[in-house]
């Protein structure tokens, strides 16, 4: 086959049928649930193998303090859906190449300048998640008269 909806549908088709025999109790419409649910990016990819074992997307999101005030050390934490264990993490701070943690948690630093925190997560079939960012604002020490946007709202002439 050279490709197309023409082979799009045997595909599906020889998926459905692999999803059914790995899972014979399943109705046909929960097999087209479950190729939908497992089915990975923007183009709905179907993938066999979570199809029918019912592994959903890896999914990832940080959380963490969104306005820590400095100087202080702060702890983000990575939340992960789908996927199949086991899992690894890599966090990268500052569009930095090198992980800078590799543990489900990143624990820094907070001073007067922002940074952007993301976190890569890749399960143990070797699927990365959709990356996660996370911007955290920097605090000035202090903000002299001169250094002001508003300087002639809280500044004495």
């Amino acid at each position: 086959m050279s490709g197309g909806t023409s082979a799009s549908a045997a595909t599906a088709a020889g998926i459905a049928g692999l999803v059914r025999a790995a899972n014979p109790s399943l109705s046909a419409a929960q097999v087209r649930d479950r190729l939908v649910s497992t089915s990975v990016g923007p183009h709905h990819r179907l993938d066999a193998e979570a199809a029918a074992r019912n592994i959903l997307p890896l999914g990832v999101s940080i959380s963490g303090p969104s306005s820590p005030t400095p100087p202080g050390t702060y702890t983000w934490t990575a939340h992960r859906s789908g996927g199949l264990s086991p899992y690894r993490y890599a966090w990268y701070r500052d569009g930095s190449e090198q992980a800078v943690s590799l543990g489900s948690t990143y624990t820094g630093v907070v001073g007067t300048t922002g940074f952007s925190l993301r976190l890569e997560v890749t399960d143990g079939r070797d699927v990365v998640a959709q990356q996660a960012t996370y911007i955290v604002p920097g605090y000035p020490e202090q903000l002299g008269c001169d250094q002001s946007p508003l300087a002639t709202d809280f500044c004495t002439l």
